[in-house]
């Protein structure tokens, strides 16, 4: 399995795309400079709520994040199709 923690990416490596803020609800689409993406929801500037964090070989993360970490049920499927789905605890399976 890849190593999980390079989505930390610090944020003077984003490119920030596109951004609709509904309420206090923010959802949008970034693209890191390194050519990996996330789309989903943001509070105060962090990944919150529902989202998938795409790397550039293919492989994602589809689920819950709080306060930039994967937290809650999700879904990490690799490039060999293998994948593991459950619960993750603050950005941990």
């Amino acid at each position: 399995e890849k190593n999980m923690d390079r989505e930390n990416i610090p944020h003077h490596s984003l490119i920030i795309k596109e951004f609709s803020i509904i309420i206090n609800l923010t959802i949008g689409f970034i693209a890191y400079q390194n050519g990996e993406k996330y789309e989903g929801n943001f509070e105060q500037g962090k990944k919150n709520g529902k989202g998938i964090y795409t790397w550039t070989d293919g492989s994602y993360y589809e689920g819950f994040y709080k306060n930039d970490l994967k937290h809650g049920q999700g879904r990490y499927k690799s490039t060999d199709n293998s994948y593991w789905e459950g619960e993750w605890l603050h950005g941990k399976k």
